[in-house]
Formats: C-alpha cells, sequence, structure tokens
C-alpha cells in the first residue's frame, strides 16, 4: 500500500517512499486530489504514480491530478496516465489532469494525449469539470 494517513486537513495522505512522491487531498466524498511534488515522471517512479492513481480509483474515488511541479515526463510517465485513464472508465470513475507546465503540456499535444485524458488549466477548472465549487483555501 503506497498511501498512509496522515493529520493535516483536508484528510491527506503521502506516498510512503525514501522521497515522497503524492500527497493525496480528500476534497469531497468521492473526490481525491493526488499533487505530485517531484520535477518529473519517468522510468524511475512512474510506478509509484501509477499505484497512487489506482488506489485512490479502485477505492470508489474520482482523481484529479495535479501536475504543475512536473516539468518532465518520459513515455513511461504517458503511458501510466493513459493506463490510470483506463483504470478510470474500467470502474466508472474519472480521472482529470489539470496544472500542466509549458513542457509537459507541450508534450502531451504533441502525442495527443490530451485528447485522450482530460485536461484543464488548474485545479478550479478541475473542481468545476466534476461537479464541485472552486477550492476556497
Amino acid at each position: 500500500m503506497y498511501l498512509t494517513p496522515s493529520n493535516s486537513w483536508p484528510t491527506q495522505a503521502r506516498v510512503s517512499s525514501q522521497s515522497s512522491l503524492v500527497a493525496a487531498d480528500t476534497l469531497a466524498a468521492d473526490v481525491t486530489l493526488l499533487t505530485l511534488s517531484c520535477e518529473s515522471v519517468d522510468v524511475a517512479n512512474y510506478k509509484r504514480m501509477l499505484a497512487s492513481i489506482e488506489q485512490v480509483l479502485e477505492s470508489g474515488h474520482r482523481v484529479i491530478l495535479d501536475l504543475g511541479s512536473v516539468s518532465f515526463m518520459d513515455s513511461s510517465g504517458l503511458g501510466a496516465l493513459v493506463s490510470g485513464t483506463r483504470t478510470a472508465r474500467r470502474s466508472g470513475g474519472e480521472m482529470a489532469i489539470c496544472s500542466l507546465t509549458p513542457d509537459v503540456r507541450t508534450l502531451f499535444e504533441l502525442v495527443q494525449l490530451d485528447k485522450v485524458v482530460h485536461v484543464y488549466n488548474d485545479r478550479d477548472e478541475a473542481l468545476r469539470s466534476l461537479g464541485l465549487p472552486p477550492d476556497t483555501s
């Protein structure tokens, strides 16, 4: 299991590893915000990111994945996002991605991943897409 609870508000969890990769905040009864805290998603860490996404989806939650700190992503990271999207669709859930940096947004457009996954400019836009009010924190 990758997510372990912490005592922050709102309900928050962190990935257990030598370096934290994903923070999870429960925003609503069935929506979890996953925020990556790394600069790159690549062969070294994509499995941990995917495991975190799949764990939240398997719990019945919809996912907002904030990639605001990610400035580089290789094909393994892209593949993990496609896999997470497939898991969401199979389970009847949703996965939204937000806050892409310019380099990652360009990559998404080049490989047309923005046509496969739901991409939003920021968290508030992603929240609205899931029928939730914008973040007031």
